[in-house]
């Protein structure tokens, strides 16, 4: 701390007065103590070289760093000045020190040169004492940051293993679904087949293939068409519009629907479309268990070679719920980009980013909602850029993008599974890659920059 030309002068003064015995100079080593709380002290010593620092302990905290003591600082001031000579922390050396002494006995009795003394001293203590407040405001906030920081690790953990639960209780189900549904699908297209006698086999096989795959729109206009066309009742004409079938392929010899023929036609088409929804249903939800799997899985320790797009694809599938309410559209440059990475934190900063997005978009009430997700590979480095035709980020908010805690949300949940883009910022680095937004109105894009290991 700068002090002005007449406190350094009375410094320099007290120095060479009282700090300049040769014959009381102490040296101490790394983690060597200079004295222990609770101890006795009657020296107030002066650090001439190195750093200490200052411990307390109760029964709440254990060695609490108070304040340091660097060149030039006082250690002892309060046992010293207070006259109890009762230490109230431990101070111990960070770097090998030297420090020379003052003994209270030293301290003048002549009452004028003792108030000579107290005040050549009252601004030493002021200043030492506003300095150790100044460096306890400090420690406070980095033990808060700290402690911020083991909840959100602690938050990460529990989720982890709360994923990875989920997942191994509901594997087992889905995958006893999805095996039975295969197997039912294959004994009724045996017996089917055998069965069929009118032709009526090839529309259970479109069926299944294809699904339902006329939009709402198609269906309506594929069922104005057959009301012109047909003479059927219309029940018969409203499920024949959903299958797609052309009336064709149903009509008898005398180029009539027959309405047992389409109805049959119909049935054979609904069984079809049944199975196909069920293994659809059934292959999305092994998709979604293997995502929660992967978000479960924790550290460096897991970290696999593994294609980022598959990362990107299962935070997707994920996000379904709310995607369905948007355009998501995905620009990758080749079919596969190679990391050695762990599933789940790269699942976590898509999942931040993507659903970060949507919310925004979704909240805001954007027309034509559209989320934009790119992904390149260059020699040294993955590409991710997550874009969105929102409102964009205020100047004003920024720089404090990535800090701790900050949200432009009330309820506290802006990003993607209360993580926040803190936790994406230290992900990425984990990675020595970099994420950064940017920003105008009508257009923000998260970017990531991963190196290729």
């Amino acid at each position: 701390m700068a002090l002005s030309t007449h406190t350094g002068h009375r410094e320099e003064e007290i120095i060479t007065k009282y700090f300049s015995n040769p014959d009381q100079v102490m040296h101490l080593g790394v983690g060597e103590i200079l004295f222990s709380q609770g101890s006795h002290n009657d020296r107030l010593y002066l650090v001439n070289e190195g750093l200490l620092a200052g411990y307390f302990s109760d029964e709440a905290v254990s060695d609490q760093e108070m304040f340091r003591a660097e060149k030039g600082s006082f250690a002892g001031l309060q046992s010293f000045f207070s006259g109890n000579f009762t230490c109230n922390v431990t101070i111990r050396a960070l770097r090998e020190s030297v420090l020379h002494y003052l003994t209270y006995d030293q301290i003048p009795k002549d009452p004028e040169e003792n108030w000579q003394f107290s005040a050549h001293f009252l601004p030493v203590v002021v200043r030492e004492l506003s300095n150790r407040e100044l460096a306890a405001q400090r420690l406070n906030k980095e033990n808060e940051q700290n402690l911020k920081q083991m909840m959100l690790q602690e938050k990460m953990s529990t989720l982890g293993q709360l994923a990875k639960g989920i997942a191994h209780e509901l594997n087992n189900a889905v995958a006893a679904m999805n095996s039975k549904t295969e197997w039912l699908k294959e004994e009724m297209q045996k017996y089917l087949r055998e069965k069929d006698t009118r032709g009526m086999f090839r529309f259970f096989v479109l069926g299944l293939e294809n699904g339902q795959f006329l939009s709402t729109k198609e269906i309506r206009q594929r069922r104005k068409e057959l009301e012109k066309s047909v003479d059927l009742s219309e029940r018969l004409t409203k499920d024949l519009a959903k299958t797609g079938i052309s009336l064709d392929k149903i009509k008898s010899k005398s180029a009539k629907a027959d309405p047992v023929a389409v109805e049959r036609a119909i049935y054979y088409w609904q069984l079809g479309c049944t199975f196909h929804d069920i293994l659809s249903t059934s292959n999305h939800a092994v998709d979604v268990v293997q995502a929660v799997r992967s978000l479960g899985a924790q550290g460096a320790e897991t970290r696999t070679r593994l294609n980022v797009l598959h990362t990107i694809q299962r935070a997707l599938t994920l996000l379904a719920p709310m995607t369905k309410k948007l355009t998501v559209e995905t620009e990758f440059s080749q079919n596969e980009m190679l990391l050695t990475a762990n599933n789940g934190e790269l699942m976590r900063v898509w999942l931040n980013l993507i659903k970060n997005a949507c919310e925004v978009l979704l909240e805001k009430k954007i027309a034509n909602p559209v989320v934009m997700i790119r992904a390149r590979q260059s020699p040294r480095h993955i590409h991710v850029h997550i874009t969105d035709n929102g409102p964009g980020i205020p100047k004003e908010i920024e720089d404090k993008l990535f800090q701790p805690n900050f949200t432009t949300k009330k309820e506290g949940h802006y990003i993607g599974m209360g993580l926040g883009l803190t936790m994406v910022q230290k992900i990425v680095t984990a990675y020595r890659g970099r994420v950064w937004a940017e920003s105008k109105p009508g257009q923000t894009t998260f970017k990531v920059k991963i190196p290729n290991n």
